[in-house]
């Protein structure tokens, strides 16, 4: 009896092996590809999801990739949806070319024993910045306490990270950290009186260290939640998400500008080519300039539109990107100078 449960529990196992195997697995796709950006072709005016089966996935794409200024490495986070989403911790993904070709995504030494995301490549490609959460207690009360750190790399791997510490470390929150060529950081931490008390700070760094963090002022802080900010290398201008009232759903991606007198410009929605009735947020500029990145959970138009689908069909969509766990889109940067002479001749 024993050994007949066995047999049929190994058939079991070679049936789901086989099956998985001839499926379109989440990175199956990375395997011998060549080139920047994963090869891919580069997009046009109109977003398009990107990397689809190699970055964005079935899972749920939680920041855009960041890539080094060589361009042949790059950091991303993306982790189960549904029920895993308490269970799985969040922890970045790596991949970077080797022997010409696009290794598949492995945490990096830095992230293990830390839940982390949002890691950000310096423009000098020798540091990353990154979000991670560790458990404290605070008056016997146990919380998840989310900091900024910093690792180094090195000819072989990268550096033990180390927290920011003071003064950008708090018990509250921040994430999201981005930073200029001079290393002047940007990020999202806690604002009291604003919704969720998600507010974006700057601190810039001076011999050696970060300055007191300030939070922005309006038009970039807002009473709606204003979050994941991204600052261009050289400070000219700030994009960021955020829930204000006039947009085009539930969160959408504005751009402000330095004007001449060094003042922030009034926040400019990006448009209907970027921003839907879905949450966009997470943009980021390739270090090229030439791409803007975004994460959005735009939903494949068939499970809105047809009410005929099959069900293999209907799970073909949900095993894709499309699905509504939010994927990695991109666009030609362009659109940034041209709201850009838009707004500053218009002042």
């Amino acid at each position: 009896m024993k050994k007949t449960i066995l047999i049929a529990y190994l058939l079991l196992v070679a049936a789901i092996t086989i099956n998985a195997q001839q499926t379109d697995f989440p990175y199956r796709k990375l395997s011998g590809l060549t080139g920047p950006y994963f090869g891919q072709k580069p997009p046009g005016m109109i977003p398009e999801i990107f990397a689809p089966g190699i970055v964005s996935t079935m899972y749920h794409e939680h920041s855009a990739p960041s890539f080094s200024p060589s361009g042949k490495e790059v950091f991303w986070l993306s982790y189960p949806q549904g029920n895993y989403i308490y269970r799985y911790p969040k922890r970045i993904l790596y991949s970077k070319e080797e022997n010409g070709c696009w290794s598949i995504p492995e945490f990096p030494s830095f992230a293990i024993g830390l839940e982390c995301s949002e890691a950000f490549f310096s423009y000098d490609g020798e540091k990353a910045f990154f979000s991670a959460a560790k458990r404290i207690t605070i008056d016997g009360e146990d919380i998840i306490d989310n900091d900024i750190w910093i690792t180094e790399k090195t000819s072989s791997d990268w550096l033990d990270p180390v927290n920011i510490g003071d003064p950008i470390s708090s018990n509250n929150f921040e994430y999201q950290p981005t930073v200029t060529e001079d290393l002047t950081l940007y990020y999202m931490g806690y604002l009291e009186g604003v919704k969720n008390n998600y507010g974006i700070f700057r601190s810039k760094f001076l011999d050696g260290k970060y300055m007191k963090p300030e939070a922005l002022p309006a038009p970039i802080n807002s009473e709606a939640v204003d979050w994941t900010p991204f600052i261009a290398r050289d400070e000219s201008y700030l994009l960021w998400s955020s829930t204000r009232e006039g947009g085009y759903g539930n969160g959408d991606i504005y751009v402000s500008f330095k004007d001449e007198n060094n003042n922030w410009t009034a926040a400019i929605n990006l448009g209907s080519n970027i921003n839907e009735k879905f949450n966009e947020r997470y943009p980021s500029i390739s270090p090229d300039g030439k791409y803007l990145f975004f994460v959005s959970d735009k939903i494949n138009e068939r499970l809105e539109e047809e009410t005929d689908l099959t069900f293999q069909e209907t799970l073909n969509i949900y095993n894709n990107p499309g699905n509504g766990w939010s994927d990695v889109y991109w666009v030609d940067a362009k659109i940034i100078e041209e709201l850009k002479k838009t707004e500053l001749q218009g002042n």
